[in-house]
C-alpha cells in the first residue's frame, strides 16, 4: 500500500476516533460569551493561545463566499467568527486538535478539515488528471515536431533556378 494512502487512513482513523469523542462530549452549538462579548485569544492562557491558532491553521472557513479557500488562521472576515468561537470554547474545555477538526468536520463536512487528503470533492483527482493530460500532450507535441524536422531533412531540396528557367517563367508571364 503506497506510503500516502496509508497516512490518510490513520489521519481518518483518528479523526473518526476524535469525533467520537467530541460527540459524547455533547459541545454547545452556541458562540460562547463572556457576558455579552465573543470570547477572544486572549480570553486563554498563553498555551490554550498556541493551541487555538494552531487549531485555526487546521480548520478551513465555511463561508459559502469563499468556496472553502482559506484557512481560519487566513481568514479575517466576520464569517469565520462562529467558527472560531467554536474552536475558543473547544480549547478552554481542554479538548485536543484532533477533536476540535473532527467537531469541525462533523458539524461543517469533510472540507472543514485543511489536512491534505481530507477533501472528499475530488480535487487532487482533477490536479492529477490535468497535469497527466499536459505530460501526454507535451509528449505528443515533441513528437510531432521531431517528425517534422526529420520529414523537412529527407525532402529532395528544390528544383534549382537556371536562367532558361527564369525566361521561360518571364515569357509566360506575359502571355498572360
Amino acid at each position: 500500500m503506497p506510503r500516502s494512502a496509508i497516512l490518510q487512513a490513520l489521519v481518518l482513523v483518528a479523526l473518526l476516533g476524535a469525533a467520537g469523542a467530541a460527540r459524547a462530549d455533547d459541545v454547545d452549538d452556541a458562540p460562547p460569551r463572556r457576558g455579552r462579548e465573543l470570547l477572544t485569544l486572549s480570553d486563554l492562557t498563553p498555551e490554550q493561545r498556541r493551541l487555538a491558532e494552531e487549531a485555526y491553521g487546521q480548520v478551513v472557513c465555511d463561508c459559502p463566499n469563499e468556496n472553502w479557500s482559506k484557512t481560519l488562521a487566513m481568514c479575517p472576515d466576520g464569517c469565520a467568527i462562529p467558527q472560531k468561537q467554536e474552536i475558543l470554547t473547544q480549547v478552554r474545555s481542554g479538548r485536543t486538535i484532533a477533536q476540535i477538526v473532527a467537531f469541525q468536520v462533523e458539524h461543517h463536512g469533510p472540507k472543514a478539515a485543511a489536512a491534505p487528503g481530507a477533501s472528499r470533492d475530488g480535487t487532487w483527482i482533477v490536479v492529477g488528471a490535468v497535469a497527466a493530460a499536459a505530460a501526454i500532450a507535451g509528449t505528443l507535441l515533441a513528437r510531432w515536431s521531431r517528425s517534422a524536422d526529420r520529414r523537412r531533412a529527407e525532402a529532395p531540396p528544390p528544383p534549382e533556378e537556371n536562367e532558361e528557367t527564369a525566361a521561360v517563367e518571364r515569357e509566360l508571364g506575359e502571355l498572360d
